[in-house]
């Protein structure tokens, strides 16, 4: 069977668990959870104020920088009807983890070959389907990590491949 093939029904599987996993855990009404609060307090009430500036995105929360993160939930704000919804951000964010998944898969396949890409998938299945690290998966607010590793892996592709 194709490669491509195979990485598609990977992905589905991947996507599948997350969203049952969001489904069955999540967070059904519309409250902030933990460091969820910071972003309606630095970046909705300002932006829904209309006083929204560059410095409040760019912003440091602790030591983290959550730029995209912000523009992250102000463009899933924009597009709810300027509605914000966390469990919005957790299918966001099972979508973003499935296509990083993706390319890794992909990376690694090129890195290794073809002859262990059973192993590679299997491997990844194990890992995208398990919900290690629960807390994550519903916390619409991880969108930073989630980014930050999905954008790293394209780096590596972009120079070692």
């Amino acid at each position: 069977m194709r490669f491509s093939i195979k990485l598609l029904a990977v992905a589905a599987l991947i996507l599948g668990a997350r969203l049952w996993f969001i489904k069955a855990s999540g967070v059904s009404v519309s409250l902030p959870y933990f460091d969820e609060w910071e972003v309606g307090f630095y970046t909705l009430l300002p932006w829904l104020n209309g006083q929204l500036s560059m410095f409040d995105l760019f912003t440091p929360y602790g030591e983290h920088s959550i730029v995209l993160s912000r523009l992250l939930t102000l463009l899933l704000t924009v597009l709810n009807d300027t509605q914000w919804d966390p469990l919005v951000a957790t299918v966001v964010n099972a979508f973003i983890y499935t296509i990083t998944v993706v390319i890794f898969a992909v990376i690694l396949r090129k890195l290794l070959g073809t002859t262990v890409e059973n192993w590679i998938l299997l491997s990844i299945t194990l890992l995208g389907t398990i919900p290690f690290g629960w807390i994550n998966i519903i916390w619409g607010f991880q969108s930073a990590w989630y980014l930050l590793l999905g954008l790293t892996l394209l780096t590596f592709w972009g120079i070692i491949l």
